[in-house]
């Protein structure tokens, strides 16, 4: 399996079968709106941080993160349904983990532009025209 991975990433399991999710690619926050559901998913983070309990997790939140997951494993795996990743969420220990993996790569993306922003810099792979 791990021959046909294009995108490095972490591993995750779903129902017992191994997966490498690699973090979001563009089209992800060009046509399904990414970065405004990572947010929501970041404000629910929030609210559990300062002591909420696990009913901030709603089905809205859920369904972001089960989509915003599929939408990264395709680049993996082409054939990967968002009822495979639904049906493999074993607990809602796995599903905090795929929240803050998803929250950590945002901000690391966020983190760059930042830093290529206060260089007054393009990033490495735009080409000045």
């Amino acid at each position: 399996m791990e021959a046909n991975i294009k995108f490095k990433g972490v591993e995750i399991d779903l129902a017992g079968k191994k997966y490498i999710l690699p973090p979001l690619g563009v089209g992800a926050y060009r046509n399904h709106d990414a970065a405004e559901k990572i947010q929501r998913i970041q404000d629910v983070a929030d609210e559990l941080q300062n002591g909420a309990n696990f009913g901030s997790i709603n089905g809205e939140v859920l369904g972001n993160v089960i989509e915003l997951t599929h939408l990264a494993l395709l680049r993996n795996y082409p054939d990967i349904t968002q009822d495979e990743i639904e049906d493999g969420i074993s607990d809602i220990i796995t599903a905090l983990f795929l929240i803050q993996y998803l929250i950590s790569q945002d901000v690391q993306v966020q983190k760059q532009m930042m830093e290529y922003a206060g260089k007054n810099v393009l990033p490495p792979t735009v080409k000045k025209k």
